[in-house]
């Protein structure tokens, strides 16, 4: 990795200005993992409205702390009214296609603009930088435009091999293009992938393991899930149970060279989908990032803000930071 991802990131919130609330100033706290979409920042064909990236990047600058931008699936309502732009029904839901050359261009002309885009930056003598290189930026999460949640994952209602035009060698060629474009216009920022165990009718190797190949090809490299939990059968009893599992999702990531990312599952604090409960009972957010980094030698972690604000977790949530730091030493 041309730049350290390791570290405990805050993880936003829907809450605040531009989704500034989850930011926290605790010493143990890298940065700020933020969910931000293409629809967000263009809001109308070639118009581009970047207030919202100048805001965080400048609060995270006052902080000295790094950005994690993860660029969420939503698309610009025009595309699907482009008729130079090939569409498809996902359930109740009209998406681009993710085959298509003209998506491929305007999604390229967004990322080029939003890389080029100026930002004071304090840690330069409050020179205006381009976004690509502000030291504040530390991590992408790439978005895949047109795929059903825009990533190597399934939808409930669609498979990634069931999008109309599939074939194995067009998403492998899809996937190569996106971290191309990723790299050019950002080439010194780490890339995580989110990739989960998708199928399509060739047993072996698997999807999934195909498009991992693909990512392990390229340099400056991770791979990412958002369900990290870890629960307890009562309160400070062992063992500790952790997801996801070596023989389910956790597959992804045995055995790789990169740096393997999570997002927690749900809160232990403050849970928000009763499903995520057992899954978190009894536990805490250093169990999740002991089963992590034991299991799948994760060392980037995004936690829910209420975890972070619960001062009986903050002396191993330190711990875990400074391990995590001497890692880079």
């Amino acid at each position: 990795m041309i730049k350290s991802v390791r570290g405990l990131y805050a993880l936003d919130t829907r809450f605040g200005t531009h989704r500034d609330a989850g930011i926290r100033d605790y010493p143990f706290v890298t940065g700020y993992a933020w969910r931000f979409s293409w629809a967000d920042f263009e809001i109308s064909k070639d118009n581009y409205d970047f207030t919202a990236l100048n805001y965080i990047v400048n609060e995270l600058a006052k902080r000295n702390q790094k950005l994690s931008w993860i660029l969420m699936p939503t698309l610009p309502e025009y595309l699907v009214d482009d008729s130079n732009i090939e569409t498809w029904q996902d359930g109740q839901v009209a998406r681009p296609s993710p085959w298509d050359e003209e998506l491929h261009l305007r999604f390229a002309k967004f990322i080029a603009s939003l890389a080029e885009h100026k930002i004071i930056d304090p840690a330069l003598n409050d020179q205006a930088v381009a976004f690509r290189d502000h030291s504040v930026l530390n991590i992408i999460h790439p978005s895949m435009p047109g795929l059903p949640r825009g990533s190597l994952r399934d939808s409930l209602s669609t498979a990634v091999n069931e999008v109309p035009g599939y074939s194995r060698d067009k998403l492998q060629l899809l996937l190569r293009k996106n971290i191309e474009l990723m790299q050019t216009e950002f080439p010194l920022i780490p890339l995580f992938y989110s990739l989960w165990k998708i199928h399509d009718e060739q047993s072996s190797p698997s999807l999934w393991e195909a498009s991992r190949d693909t990512l392990l090809t390229y340099e400056n490299m991770g791979l990412w899930q958002d369900n990290l939990a870890a629960n307890r059968p009562c309160e400070n009893c062992e063992p500790v149970t952790g997801l996801p599992v070596v023989e389910g999702l956790g597959e992804v990531f045995l055995n790789t060279p990169t740096t393997n990312g999570f997002q927690m599952l749900g809160s232990w604090e403050a849970p928000f989908n009763e499903r995520h409960v057992p899954k978190l009972a009894f536990g805490k957010p250093a169990d999740g990032i002991d089963w992590a980094y034991r299991t799948y030698n994760a060392s980037y972690f995004e936690i829910y803000s209420s975890d972070l604000d619960n001062p009986e977790w903050h002396d191993e949530l330190t711990s875990w930071a400074n391990k995590l730091a001497e890692m880079d030493e």
